[in-house]
């Protein structure tokens, strides 16, 4: 029979991954002997139950499943949802800190799972410069009022994840005030001063807004000196008939610190409705020196790196230039906002985030600021649609139509087709073929006429003279398998080209995290000349600015395309390699050329993006035994 703290170890452990014995002792309040101890009795009750390694003891859930009626106490359950209410309760309120044996009453858990919950709160909070202390029964979070407001803005749009433009999230944690009301007063008044606020930025606002009214009714005002040298008077005046708008619908009172921050949103976030003005041509006049100066740099080295040209859209050149401008001015004064689609754009748009990645690190070399991962995913929606629209383009079928000429029916017919699928071929139209003409370059062809007395390599297809759909419908499907074919046999080319068996690691001994991984596999890269000597600071220094972690596996990268020759390099490890915050058993370890971002990294990195979330292919994949196996599973 266990004992209530033996029980409670079960408990804690059901929440975690793996842990040591020093957290299980002071989650537990006992020694690290004792919690020895209870694991030795629990496993002769239940052998197996509870597992160790060298990073700690972890629960055998299989196990613990079939056991799970004798532990009435035991609740499965995601432990971000508790994590998240102690948050609230911990910075919606008068004092911030809660009693942790009430908490634990609330959500019908123990106070040993509520003080476990509050020691990942506690490693959480560090990065906002915050602790969380005990005394007792009553946990304490402490530290700059700015940043508490921070950390609750990053747990309530976290929350609501995809879903924030309903306003549910915030409305349920702050119940006090009438979001819907908040936004009619916001959008009125941002109206009235002629300016404009994407939906992105018009969400943050609400959002900053809404937590200062619930912090300044508690009694917790803003204790810094704010950075005003960007605001105007004009952000003044909106932000003050905000505050007073505000005030007489929910009585409450901002002091001239709260109305300046507010003032300060607005400067960062707002934008005028003269931007129809501003064109490439003038943009200099509406930047300092420096930004303009770095927008153009930024836009030279898209270029010169990633073969991408900012220039080729103008209007989206102008609204990426204004962003940048914004970006700074937001990031020198410490405000943050998120962006409800982070999640999307890294994980399923991986070379355009890399491109933002990029981008972010040459704002951090120009300017003392930090750029967020929600600021890099903003970065990369302004890259996307040029990005898109060069790989489409690059994608295209090249197609050869041979249409006997009868009263121009020929040009009609043509003109029909090849308007249909624009988007997917480049075509030229003939009235005969002659055996002179080079078919080489072509992908397909397409005739009214039988070719039989033509020796064709490439695929041919038999239409109608009269437009039909049922023609319209074999030409998409024809263009689609063919354009598949090209994918998978370019990925193919490109694996061959960049794979080595020399640069494949199956199950290497020794190899317990990032840095050791990582001097395995660049060392032969540097030896046959492929990359520099400082290879692995460039992927360490991409590594700080977004670790490049997609599911159980990295696929670490350089930010420049400057190694000697392209590369790919594989090691896939049965035991967890710990990578910065996570665990990975699979590495794909890209060097670049110059020009060939796209034809390497971007174009494999594309197609593996949602492969590697998906656990028939991770698992296939973790069963590779050498270069081919992993060509052969792309194909």
């Amino acid at each position: 029979m266990l004992n209530k703290t033996q029980v409670d170890l079960i408990e804690l452990l059901n929440d975690q991954k793996v842990s040591s014995s020093n957290y299980l002792a002071d989650c537990l309040q006992v020694s690290k002997r004792s919690i020895i101890s209870y694991v030795k009795k629990i496993n002769e009750t239940y052998p197996t139950l509870i597992l160790s390694s060298n990073k700690g003891y972890y629960i055998n859930n299989e196990l613990l499943s079939q056991i799970i009626d004798d532990f009435p106490t035991i609740v499965s359950a995601e432990p971000s949802e508790r994590i998240s209410y102690i948050i609230l309760q911990l910075l919606t309120g008068t004092r911030d800190s809660i009693n942790i044996t009430n908490i634990g009453y609330e959500l019908y858990y123990s106070e040993t799972t509520i003080r476990s919950d509050l020691y990942k709160i506690k490693e959480m909070v560090e990065a906002y410069e915050l602790t969380i202390s005990f005394n007792y029964n009553t946990a304490t979070i402490s530290g700059p009022e700015q940043k508490k407001r921070e950390f609750l803005f990053s747990t309530l749009f976290n929350d609501a994840d995809q879903n924030v433009y309903n306003l549910e999230t915030i409305q349920a944690a702050l119940p006090g005030y009438d979001f819907n009301k908040i936004q009619t007063i916001l959008s009125e008044i941002i109206a009235k001063y002629h300016y404009t606020m994407s939906d992105y930025a018009f969400l943050n606002t609400l959002y900053h807004i809404g937590i200062a009214m619930n912090r300044i009714s508690h009694n917790h005002i803003l204790d810094r000196e704010l950075y005003l040298k960007f605001v105007r008077n004009h952000n003044f005046t909106i932000a003050r008939e905000i505050c007073a708008k505000l005030s007489k619908a929910f009585q409450i009172s901002f002091p001239e610190i709260e109305i300046m921050q507010i003032a300060l949103l607005m400067a960062a976030i707002v934008v005028n409705n003269d931007r129809s003005e501003i064109t490439i041509d003038n943009l200099k006049e509406h930047l300092w020196a420096g930004c303009y100066n770095l927008v153009i740099q930024v836009a030279d080295n898209m270029k010169h790196f990633y073969n991408i040209d900012l220039y080729d859209d103008a209007d989206n050149f102008v609204n990426f230039a204004l962003h940048i401008r914004s970006l700074i001015h937001r990031l020198t004064a410490t405000i943050s906002i998120k962006n409800p689609y982070l999640k999307d754009i890294k994980y399923r748009h991986p070379a355009i985030y890399d491109c933002a990645v990029y981008i972010a690190n040459t704002i951090q070399y120009n300017y003392p600021i930090i750029v967020s991962e929600d600021e890099i995913a903003y970065l990369a929606l302004y890259i996307g649609s040029i990005f898109e629209n060069k790989k489409s383009h690059s994608s295209k079928l090249k197609v050869l139509f041979v249409l006997p000429n009868y009263y121009n029916i020929n040009q009609d017919l043509y003109q029909f087709y090849s308007d249909q699928f624009d988007k997917y071929i480049t075509s030229n139209c003939i009235s005969h073929l002659n055996s002179e003409l080079d078919l080489e370059p072509y992908d397909l062809i397409i005739s009214t006429s039988k070719l039989n007395h033509y020796d064709l390599k490439i695929p041919f297809l038999l239409i109608s003279p009269i437009k039909s759909d049922q023609d319209r419908k074999i030409i998409y499907r024809t263009i689609d398998d063919i354009r598949k074919e090209k994918h998978k046999s370019k990925l193919k080319n490109n694996c061959i080209h960049l794979m080595k068996d020399e640069y494949f690691y199956l199950d290497p001994a020794g190899i317990p995290d990032r840095d050791t991984a990582l001097d395995l596999m660049i060392q032969p890269l540097i030896k046959d000349g492929s990359v520099s000597d400082d290879f692995k600071q460039q992927v360490l220094k991409r590594e700080q600015l977004s670790d490049t972690v997609i599911g159980i596996a990295a696929v670490p990268h350089s930010m420049n395309s400057n190694a000697a020759a392209s590369s790919l390099s594989i090691l896939i490890s049965q035991a967890p390699i710990a990578w910065g915050n996570n665990s990975v058993k699979v590495i794909l370890l890209f060097a670049s050329a110059a020009d060939e971002y796209l034809s390497t990294y971007g174009d494999i990195i594309s197609f593996l993006s949602e492969k590697l979330q998906e656990k028939a292919f991770i698992r296939k994949l973790t069963h590779c035994r050498c270069c081919q196996d992993f060509v052969d599973l792309l194909i």
